[in-house]
């Protein structure tokens, strides 16, 4: 069996499953939905269709597409990991200090899902996001590169391999390209807290918003749950134009809560409703307002950011703003002949 793997026998399996049942009885968003998956998952449990699986990975690929198929909830998971975990005081794995250290060690591993930031040509900023981490975590490091988005003339937000993050991430993302005034950005009902949270702009972030100039962002299947949100908040505000593929379509939110020492299974607690569109994305993915194959994607955005700054310069009457023309002029010439 491969090291990334695990031998598991009937009573892990039993645990695994009732464990499951348990937290989705008790956490799920929808109380109904939660209660049927776990009669689901009972039910398979005691015809046996679950005997035969003898690895951790094995159950838990089983087990993630029946609730996602069941639940039609694209963000159910049961995953393990073969280190051995200490237990926490809390299910919610990141309601514990530890957990959140480990997270916080990732996401410095991971340059904060800050994957790329450039100057392309025309001066068209490009930014490369990767993760959401909450602000907590990735905040500063979110705040210095959207920092350098300030004095360009258009910008690529790069999503389509972003699996999400945090939606406090989202509105600090969110907050660079709108204001300064307050706008309401999403809602989130949670069904443990028994309350609906409201998502807002920031009225203060650090350095300078990018207000002006056009803004595209990238996506693809490959993008989930809050950088889908993202997206979704920027189309419905007529901010962004959005390029690529239907994202995965991954809207309600959760947090992973710990079976045991292995195994950890995302719940989703919260429901998002669009303050704009009234609904959101689960199920269809964010529709792009320009469809093109993902890998086409950046091509596209900026041909439309090239052509966008063009008109915008129209009759340039300085040296600087004659250089900026001739060479995004140049830069689109270009792309139109790749």
């Amino acid at each position: 069996m491969s090291r990334h793997d695990m031998a598991i026998d009937g009573a892990i399996r039993e645990q695994v499953v009732e464990k499951l049942a348990q937290l989705l009885e008790t956490y799920y968003v929808v109380p109904e939905v939660g209660s049927a998956l776990a009669r689901h998952l009972r039910d398979r449990r005691q015809s046996g269709a679950y005997d035969a699986i003898a690895s951790a990975a094995g159950l838990c690929d089983a087990i993630t597409a029946e609730l996602r198929r069941q639940g039609r909830d694209r963000h159910l998971a049961l995953r393990f990991t073969p280190e051995r975990r200490r237990i926490y005081a809390d299910a919610d794995v990141f309601a514990n200090v530890d957990r959140f250290e480990e997270l916080r060690q990732e996401a410095a591993f991971r340059n904060f899902g800050i994957e790329r930031i450039e100057r392309l040509a025309g001066n068209v900023g490009y930014l490369d996001l990767r993760a959401l981490y909450e602000p907590r975590i990735a905040g500063e490091k979110l705040a210095a590169a959207l920092g350098l988005l300030a004095d360009v003339s258009a910008v690529i937000l790069d999503l389509r391999e972003n699996p999400g993050g945090h939606p406090h991430a989202v509105a600090l993302v969110c907050s660079y390209f709108l204001g300064p005034g307050p706008v309401h950005l999403n809602s989130f009902y949670n069904r443990a807290a028994g309350r609906t949270e409201q998502f807002w702009t920031l009225s203060y972030v650090p350095g300078r918003r990018y207000l002006e100039g056009p803004v595209y962002v990238l996506v693809s299947r490959r993008t989930g749950s809050a950088a889908e949100e993202l997206a979704y908040n920027l189309q419905q505000l007529q901010r962004a134009t959005v390029v690529g593929r239907a994202t995965f379509g991954a809207a309600q939110a959760g947090v992973y809560y710990q079976i045991d020492q292995h195994f950890e299974a995302f719940i989703s607690t919260a429901r998002a409703v669009n303050p704009i569109s009234g609904t959101n994305w689960e199920g269809t993915g964010v529709k792009p307002d320009i469809e093109v194959p993902p890998e086409l994607a950046l091509q596209s955005a900026q041909a439309l950011a090239l052509e966008a700054i063009v008109t915008r310069l129209g009759l340039p009457v300085s040296r600087s703003q004659r250089a900026l023309l001739q060479e995004a002029q140049q830069a689109l010439a270009e792309l139109r002949e790749s």
